[in-house]
């Protein structure tokens, strides 16, 4: 077996809303799909992408936690702030990563860091 790639799935109450949320992230949408009412999406950013699938209002999402390694991550974060998006504080970690978190419209817990080299272990 040879894995190419990993793919996640988020579960989204309003697909247009979470498309408008991740590209103010700086994520790009690659497609959505259907064509006329779509349920699915795919966003990516530099060559990693995951999926975002619309569930019916009365469903609650299944909640999901994902961490992006990034470059430049105090640049990013002040880039978030500017653009008026809510993020947690940097922090460095005891496993050694300088990061921090968004929460996502459908509360979705997105951690975007790099490493600090300050591994305590």
């Amino acid at each position: 077996m040879k894995i190419t790639a990993i793919v996640s799935t988020l579960q989204v109450h309003n697909l247009d809303t979470s498309i408008a949320f991740y590209t103010k992230l700086g994520f790009d949408l690659e497609w959505k799909w259907p064509e006329i009412n779509p349920g699915h999406a795919s966003i990516s950013s530099s060559g990693y992408s995951f999926m975002l699938e619309k569930i019916d209002d009365s469903q609650k999402p299944d909640k999901a936690d994902l961490y992006f390694r990034v470059e430049e991550v105090e640049q990013l974060h002040k880039n978030f702030k500017n653009n008026n998006i809510t993020v947690a504080d940097l922090q460095k970690t005891a496993y050694g990563m300088l990061d921090f978190s968004v929460q996502s419209p459908n509360g979705h817990h997105l951690v975007f860091g790099q490493p600090s080299g300050e591994y305590e272990g």
